[in-house]
């Protein structure tokens, strides 16, 4: 029996990384402190004890700092008044031991720190790209995933980073603020007005830079991920380079990128420039002020040498402190652009897996209902119906662009709101269907490009999530030449890149044969199969046929002679 789809064809490539939807942001700068601060404290409380004594550790540190300028202030003015030897001896070892002690705690700080940063980087990469995982499989087939990979790490170590550091520089720059505006408040009070125009002058010039600062910084980070996706191409697709010789398209690829990102950073480090300049001039023009207003208090007795070292130290700190703001307002700015692209994923929404479960039972069919689907906007199916049915060998076959694998995508799963129709498992809908477990427990599936999974051996690519670990000694007398891979079990072999064609078709095969699935789904499965091979599988499927659904995809005549039915798409 043939049923006849309407003949269409494919045109068009899957879309390159400079069309990927996520790239399109909205630049507009929208000040939303409390959910960037809300959405990284969220990772942080997950580290409570470390940040504890992080804090108390910190807290220590500063408490050093801010007695060492009045050790200082002490030991000038002593010198002068006593010029004793004892006195010398006695601060050296006082200001020895406070150095040592602020130097074993800020290691440990930046041991406990590290832990807790890269804790939170490491979390915050996990869930975005388990949520990630959680998409639709044809948002992968248009996106590039080294750039989505290498734009998740960066941002999660954006922000991890953010956090800690800020946490430490503004509470140290709160406290040496504090105490340093009381002592100077009670010295020299008049150098709190050069301190209040400093400030006011720091954050009007951060609200004039604020807009450009954030898109020349969101520019540079989207450019910068594209380049790192070609700079990768150059080695990942080593194989068609050298084939059709493409040095040259893809090094002038590489160029054009390095180019754009080049023109990207220098537009950026203007505006960085420029903003931390400012920011120095201001600086400058208070230390002018310091100078002029204590030297005048000195030369008229005001205030001891001593006096004016402890002053000038609490007020460069306190210059620091506002110096500080601007590194904050910077990283802040670099931030939110993380938060915004880490939040877009976040946003995007996962597929919804039905509740029944046919984990337990036989899949009798499998039917589609005015099945219709688009591919570029071209119809490629249109109102397309037939059933697949427990029992019978249905061989699905066409020329190249016809459908073929979109249709084996489609009773997956895979395809979910992609089309309009249905797809019924055991007359109930596919959406209704926990498709998750049904295709691990009861479907199996052997793609035209076989499936090698990384990082594993043989057995465990044969036996995946399957507690069975040994091989049916009556499958290997009865298929020995598909089970002949088993020879390299033992080997110490990269799967992906050891094996041939045959190997990967063979050990594809085998994970149907063990696994002994109610339903198998074959792509091609003889492309690459000695005869051998090949013979040994259709006599596996001829024996099973009426124990199982058994849908392929092929052009071989051999099977379509196997077949109780074929499915002819497109024009035969």
């Amino acid at each position: 029996m043939t049923v006849r789809a309407i003949p269409t064809a494919i045109s068009g490539q899957a879309c390159s990384p400079d069309v990927i939807l996520l790239t399109k942001l909205d630049l507009t700068f929208i000040v939303e402190e409390k959910p960037m601060f809300k959405f990284i404290l969220h990772y942080y409380s997950r580290q409570k004890k470390r940040l504890i004594i992080y804090v108390i550790g910190l807290s220590l540190s500063i408490c050093a700092s801010l007695i060492s300028p009045q050790i200082v202030g002490f030991f000038i003015d002593g010198l002068i008044a006593k010029r004793n030897t004892d006195f010398l001896i006695h601060f050296v070892v006082t200001f020895l031991l406070l150095q040592i002690s602020m130097m074993l705690t800020n290691y440990l700080l930046a041991i406990i720190g590290g832990i807790v940063r890269a804790n939170v980087s490491i979390t915050m990469n996990f869930e975005t790209l388990f949520h990630l995982q959680k998409l639709s499989y044809t948002f992968f087939k248009d996106s590039d995933v080294i750039y989505l990979n290498q734009r998740i790490n960066a941002d999660s170590n954006a922000m991890s980073s953010f956090f800690l550091d800020n946490l430490t520089i503004l509470f140290g720059s709160l406290i040496t603020f504090s105490f340093s505006t009381v002592y100077i408040a009670k010295l020299k009070p008049g150098l709190l007005l050069i301190l209040l125009g400093v400030m006011l002058l720091y954050f009007l010039f951060y609200y004039i830079l604020r807009r450009e600062i954030y898109r020349k910084g969101h520019e540079f980070k989207e450019t910068q991920g594209k380049y790192f996706s070609m700079l990768s191409a150059q080695l990942t697709q080593i194989f068609p380079i050298k084939l059709y010789n493409l040095y040259n398209y893809f090094h002038n690829k590489l160029r054009k990128e390095s180019s754009n990102l080049i023109k990207k950073l220098i537009a950026k480090q203007k505006i960085d420039f420029l903003g931390s300049n400012l920011d120095k001039l201001i600086n400058i023009l208070a230390q002018c002020c310091f100078f002029s207003m204590l030297g005048f208090a000195v030369i008229n007795s005001e205030i001891t040498v001593g006096q004016f070292t402890v002053i000038n130290i609490y007020f460069s700190c306190l210059i620091g402190a506002m110096g500080s703001v601007s590194n904050f307002k910077q990283s802040y700015i670099d931030t939110r652009i993380s938060y915004k692209r880490i939040k877009e994923f976040s946003e995007l929404e996962t597929e919804s897996e039905g509740t029944y479960t046919l984990s337990n039972k036989q899949i009798q069919n499998i039917t589609l209902n005015d099945f219709t689907f688009n591919y570029e906007k071209q119809p490629l199916f249109e109102d397309f119906s037939c059933t697949f049915s427990f029992g019978e060998i249905t061989c699905i076959t066409g020329k190249n662009g016809s459908g073929k694998t979109t249709l084996l995508m489609a009773i997956l799963g895979l395809l979910r709101n992609k089309y309009t129709g249905s797809v019924l498992f055991n007359n109930i809908d596919i959406n209704d269907v926990n498709m998750c477990l049904t295709r691990e427990r009861l479907i199996g599936f052997a793609p035209q490009n076989p499936i090698i999974i990384p990082f594993a051996s043989i057995m465990q690519n044969i036996f995946i999530n399957n507690e069975k670990t040994e091989i049916d000694e009556t499958n290997i007398a009865s298929y020995p030449n598909l089970y002949e891979i088993l020879d390299l079990k033992k080997a110490n072999i990269n799967l992906n890149d050891k094996l041939s064609g045959g190997e990967k078709q063979k050990i594809s095969i085998l994970r149907i044969i063990e696994n002994d699935f109610n339903a198998i789904i074959l792509d091609e499965p003889t492309n690459d199969l000695d005869q051998n091979s090949r013979s040994e599988l259709m006599n596996y499927l001829q024996k099973n046929r009426r124990r199982k659904l058994t849908i392929i995809v092929t052009h071989d005549c051999g099977l379509l002679e196997l077949s109780d039915k074929t499915i002819c798409l497109g024009s035969c």
